[in-house]
């Protein structure tokens, strides 16, 4: 659509305005408000807004478009290649009016049809697309992703796939969309996978909002499967009730039978139960009576016997403890003159252990400490010496004496006489005294260190009567020795005394007298026993002695007990025929009663069961009214609709599910296909946009942003510097350039055969030199087969456009101010 002339009469603030355009560049000049966004908004009305609007759309839309000069008409006019437009819009309606070489045409559905034929992508994606304002173009992108964009992607993806694929003039996207709304029509909150309503919300929590088809008829099935088990189970109920019912019943009947057998003969078997129990008394007496008069006799001769085993025992119990208390006197008196005898060994001991100690006189520790001290400095100083030894050669000519180290020294004349002495040695003859040390002096002082030490080694000795440090540590070993066992012998004393001292164990022992053997009294009797065997032949004896008296107590309280009764045995033999007589009488009056039946073997087993009856006969009959009540109920509740209904009820939901889901499935299997189509074909579909949009691209930002990744119709991101940066991190002014070249393309691409409209408002007032000097090579390139109508504000862009695509080729519209 190649546009040639526009005219505004009137529109905003334009009351009869003509503008004439040219195939190619067109450039439209003026300064701010001089009515370019009004040239810009009367071309995209004139195309895109019908002509029949309602009074609100008609504010909404153009409402800030209404004559400066006032009215409520407003006109445009546009001519291009393939005829004229008109279009008049006002509140209360408007008209249109197309002009073809076929035909005229005035019916706004007509004309607007004639419209949409001059853009192949739809006139919604030429206002998107093929034309932006000043503030619009940078986020075009972002417009394109929200949801109302749908449209214009499916169309602008229709028209790049109409030479690749027919579409009967039905987008595809369109059609995959509806499947997609179809599919959620369907599955609405059902899980495929599961094959089960999402989270879990079955019959008895369904969902209310948003119930797809599977859904509904999955509820629809389970609503009369449940149904379905309620009614059964309402019929088994009822099937139990009744046959509850009828068992209690028969029950009633069979204990209604057994009570009429019964009750009747209840008030002899309540006197038979009378006379049984005074039978049975007197039964009780009569034994108890015959065995009081068989072991009276008995208990008195036991009772004597027990008194006179009773005091022989107690006379053995006094010999006892006599025998015990002589026994325990010796025992008493040998431990203590053990003791004693122990005491006088330990104290004689004490004695000479002390007269042992004080006889040993021994040298203390540190004495004998310094006996070690002045012998080893003694040893150390002789080793010194003997270290330092000398060996003396004197030979006389005449025989003589010398004194070597105060040793007289008998010299032979012409003998040599040799002599070794210990470091020094000291030669005396005459008035002559010569002095020879081994080194330079210290055997002097090794001597005198030995000389001191044996002094005062000596008078260690002397003092502690010893001779060597050896017998010095014998003596105090001995010392010690008696020492220890004076200590030993006095705990030994203090252990053996805690029961008393001496002198008192000794008057315990007096106190006791002389032993059984001195006094007389025991001499020709045998040894005393043990106490402990006495004393067990007392508890022996005391057991025994315990049991007769109870035995005696039991047989006397028995007697006693017996005569507080009875009086005495003849009474006893009396009342014994009192109750044989008693016995015969009752058995007398129980034969004239009626008899118990059968299957009661006494009056208590006949009552208890006469009870057990009239309980029964009483529970029963409560339960078969409450049973009937429950009946009555149930009738009450019963469904709407029996078992066999819902059945076949069930078998339609079963189906009408089963038919849905195949339904469901169906629509998936045809919405994968069409993806997989839509997929094959747009592997074709593309390739053409991508690559005009990377080379208008390239040239625009001289090959700085060549490496972008396109989904499908849309650039997603760019790699700059061998970074990935997502469109909307990039600056504005690359967002208007990434813009500007899609827009190129997508128009080239829609128009390969030229005779397309670009219509942009001020693109270039973003950019810098070198972006706007690529700008106008693409435009340029593309302006041969393609018109652009451009809105400035700029001379200096026009000027800029004019010398990259030359003068011929830019038909600048200039607007007065």
């Amino acid at each position: 659509m190649t546009i040639r002339a526009l005219k505004l009469h009137p529109f905003a603030g334009s009351v009869d305005r003509d503008l004439t355009f040219q195939p190619g560049l067109n450039v439209v000049l003026g300064p701010n408000e001089a009515g370019k966004s009004t040239v810009f908004e009367a071309l995209r009305h004139v195309i895109q807004t019908p002509a029949r609007l309602t009074p609100k759309r008609f504010t909404d839309a153009l409402g800030s478009f209404m004559p400066a000069s006032g009215g409520d008409v407003i006109r445009v006019s546009l001519v291009h290649a393939d005829g004229s437009l008109c279009k008049t819009w006002q509140r209360s309606g408007g008209t249109a009016r197309v002009v073809t070489e076929q035909a005229e045409f005035t019916d706004t559905e007509a004309v607007q049809d004639v419209i949409d034929a001059w853009f192949p992508a739809g006139k919604a994606t030429t206002d998107w697309l093929l034309s932006a304002d000043q503030d619009g173009s940078s986020r075009l992108f972002e417009r394109l992703t929200l949801a109302e964009a749908d449209s214009v992607r499916d169309s602008l993806s229709s028209a790049l796939r109409s030479s690749l694929m027919e579409t009967a003039g039905v987008s595809v996207d369109a059609f995959s969309r509806a499947l997609d709304e179809e599919l959620g029509r369907y599955y609405a909150n059902w899980d495929i996978q599961a094959a089960y309503p999402k989270n879990n919300r079955g019959i008895h929590n369904p969902y209310k909002q948003s119930v797809g088809l599977v859904l509904a008829a999955y509820y629809a099935l389970e609503e009369t499967r449940l149904a379905l088990k309620e009614s059964r189970d309402y019929e088994q109920a009822a099937a139990e009730a009744q046959d509850r019912l009828a068992r209690m019943q028969a029950g009633l009947s069979a204990i209604d039978v057994d009570y009429a057998r019964l009750k009747p003969i209840e008030a002899d078997i309540q006197e038979r139960l009378s006379f049984e129990h005074e039978l049975s008394r007197l039964s009780g007496e009569h034994e108890r009576l015959k065995e009081v008069n068989r072991t009276w006799p008995l208990t008195e001769e036991r009772a004597r016997s027990l008194g006179e085993e009773l005091e022989r025992l107690a006379r053995q119990k006094i010999a006892l403890e006599e025998e015990r208390a002589a026994a325990l006197r010796q025992r008493d008196r040998a431990v203590l003159e053990k003791k004693v005898n122990r005491l006088e060994e330990l104290e004689a001991g004490v004695a000479q252990a002390r007269k042992d100690a004080s006889a040993v006189q021994a040298p203390d520790a540190e004495t004998i400490q310094s006996m070690r001290r002045f012998e080893r400095s003694a040893a150390q100083a002789g080793a010194r010496i003997d270290a330092e030894r000398l060996t003396v050669t004197l030979t006389s000519q005449v025989d003589g004496t010398v004194i070597v180290s105060g040793e007289d020294i008998v010299l032979r004349g012409g003998e040599p006489s040799v002599h070794t002495v210990s470091g020094r040695a000291e030669i005396a003859t005459g008035d002559l005294r010569i002095i020879v040390e081994s080194g330079e002096g210290e055997i002097e002082e090794a001597v005198r260190t030995r000389d001191h030490a044996t002094t005062q080694l000596q008078a260690l000795y002397e003092a502690s009567a010893v001779a060597s440090v050896e017998e010095a540590e014998q003596k105090r070993e001995h010392a010690q020795t008696a020492s220890r066992n004076l200590k030993e012998l006095l705990a030994r004393l203090t252990q053996a005394s805690e029961d008393g001292d001496l002198s008192t164990l000794k008057e315990q022992l007096d106190a006791l007298g002389p032993p059984e053997d001195e006094t007389g009294s025991a001499t020709t009797a045998a040894a005393p026993r043990d106490p402990d065997r006495i004393q067990q032949e007392q508890l022996d004896l005391g057991a025994r002695f315990a049991e007769t008296k109870l035995q005696l107590e039991q047989a006397q309280t028995q007697l006693s007990a017996w005569e507080a009764e009875f009086g005495n045995h003849e009474q006893v033999v009396e009342a014994l025929v009192e109750v044989q007589a008693g016995r015969r009488n009752a058995t007398t009056k129980l034969e004239g009663l009626a008899r118990l039946p059968e299957d009661c073997p006494d009056s208590a087993s006949f009552f208890d069961r006469l009870r057990y009856l009239e309980s029964e006969r009483e529970r029963l009959t409560r339960s078969c009214s409450e049973a009937r009540e429950a009946m009555l109920r149930l009738e009450r509740d019963a469904p709407e609709r029996s078992a066999e209904e819902l059945e076949r009820d069930l078998s339609r939901h079963e189906a009408i599910f089963e038919r849905v889901r195949r339904e469901a499935e169906a629509l998936q299997r045809l919405q994968r296909t069409t993806r997989e189509v839509i997929a094959e074909v747009d592997s074709r579909t593309y390739d053409g946009l991508q690559t005009r949009f990377l080379r208008l691209l390239g040239i625009m930002t001289q090959e700085r942003y060549s490496d972008v990744d396109l989904a499908r119709e849309l650039p997603q991101s760019t790699r700059v510097d061998g970074n990935e940066l997502a469109l909307s991190l990039l600056s504005h002014g690359t967002k208007e350039t990434f813009a500007l070249a899609w827009r190129m393309a997508v128009l080239e691409e829609l128009y390969p055969d030229g005779g397309g409209l670009l219509l942009l408002d001020d693109p270039l007032v973003h950019l810098d030199p070198a972006r706007r000097r690529g700008v106008c090579e693409a435009m340029r390139g593309i302006s041969g087969r393609q018109q652009i109508v451009m809105l400035t504000c700029h001379p200096s862009f026009v000027d800029e456009l004019v010398e990259v695509a030359g003068g011929n080729n830019v038909h600048c519209i200039r607007l007065p101010d």
